[in-house]
């Protein structure tokens, strides 16, 4: 929109990808650099991005997500710390007691959203949280996601994002459980693609 070209280069959550792209991106004389779900520690970055302004959106590495309400400048977040609190929120006010969260990978914003409902549970409810985790892919494996979750299954589940709920609800429907009649299921992000799953999905 506003006359600029843009390219995009695909690192793949890898560093060394994330680096050398920033290196082609800064080569070829660019007039901004915008980083989505980095890996790299911020500081590292900007460093190789200077004199280039970079802007990360959504960046996982620790260092981003430790200090989550003092963000410091060129770092755009969701707000997990409202988002996933709305999520258990909203369980607990419906009278679901048993409550797991679903994460995927070992990604620093999955141990943030998993801590945030943790800590909204403990101290709103007075209630533990069981947390399973899956490999970051496992959303491609919709039966991997439901066996994860064993054979007995909680009343609701808060899913890391919109992705694994999607195949979590494939996973159930195979399995034989009725959403949300034996299992209700949250998701995040608000994908577009939430609206089309069967049951619609509440994100």
């Amino acid at each position: 929109a506003a006359g600029y070209s843009v390219l995009v280069v695909a690192a793949r959550k890898k560093n060394a990808e994330e680096q050398r792209a920033l290196k082609v991106l800064c080569e070829r004389g660019t007039d901004g650099i915008c980083v989505a779900s980095s890996t790299l520690d911020p500081a590292e970055a900007r460093a190789s991005a200077r004199p280039t302004p970079l802007v990360l959106v959504q960046p996982d590495h620790p260092a981003s997500v430790s200090e989550i309400d003092r963000l410091p400048a060129g770092i755009i977040r969701s707000d997990d710390v409202t988002g996933v609190g709305q999520a258990v929120r909203h369980l607990v006010a419906r009278g679901y007691q048993d409550i797991t969260y679903l994460g995927a990978g070992p990604r620093a914003t999955n141990t943030l959203r998993c801590s945030i409902a943790e800590r909204v549970l403990r101290e709103e409810a007075g209630r533990r949280l069981r947390a399973v985790l899956v490999p970051a892919e496992a959303w491609r494996r919709p039966t991997e996601v439901d066996e994860a979750l064993g054979p007995v299954l909680p009343e609701a589940i808060v899913c890391y994002d919109d992705k694994l709920a999607i195949a979590l609800l494939d996973g159930l429907r195979r399995r034989g459980a009725a959403v949300p009649r034996d299992v209700a299921v949250v998701g995040y992000d608000g994908i577009p693609f939430a609206a089309f799953s069967n049951p619609r999905l509440t994100t």
